[in-house]
């Protein structure tokens, strides 16, 4: 499969699996959508990883933060704010504190794949300097 094809195909999965959970959400099955979340996230995965796609990392640290923004409000609606009898919303500690680290976990899935960007960059700008080094010191060339 091409690499344009595979990119298409890993972001329509992506959108569609925001919109499974957006859906769910809506309709205040919070566990079912974000099971449609992660199978996205994990389809995504799998279609980029085995076809050693440029700049997966790059895009790993947008795609992560995404779902970091989208999975935080999420269980922050689906689990962190309940009706209370007279009509109006009570926050609860238990669901805003899961937000915040579900949240938090997928921001630093994120970053880790920016420092493995950032790292790749300078290991090849390495191995390039290495390479002139070499040809300049190398005797009788």
């Amino acid at each position: 499969m091409a690499s344009n094809n595979r990119i298409l195909i890993g972001h329509g999965i992506l959108g569609l699996a925001i919109l499974i959970f957006c859906v769910a959400l809506l309709f205040g099955s919070f566990y079912y959508g974000a099971i449609g979340l992660l199978i996205g996230l994990c389809a995504w995965f799998i279609i980029f990883f085995n076809g050693q796609t440029e700049n997966l990392a790059a895009m790993s640290t947008t795609v992560m933060s995404v779902f970091a923004v989208v999975t935080g409000l999420g269980t922050f609606i689906g689990l962190g704010v309940r009706p209370d009898i007279f009509g109006g919303s009570e926050l609860k500690a238990e669901g805003i504190a899961l937000a915040l680290l579900v949240g938090l976990l997928f921001l630093i899935l994120g970053l880790i794949f920016r420092m493995i960007v950032n790292l790749e960059k300078k290991i090849e700008f390495l191995r390039s300097e290495m390479i002139k080094f070499y040809k300049l010191n190398t005797p009788g060339e």
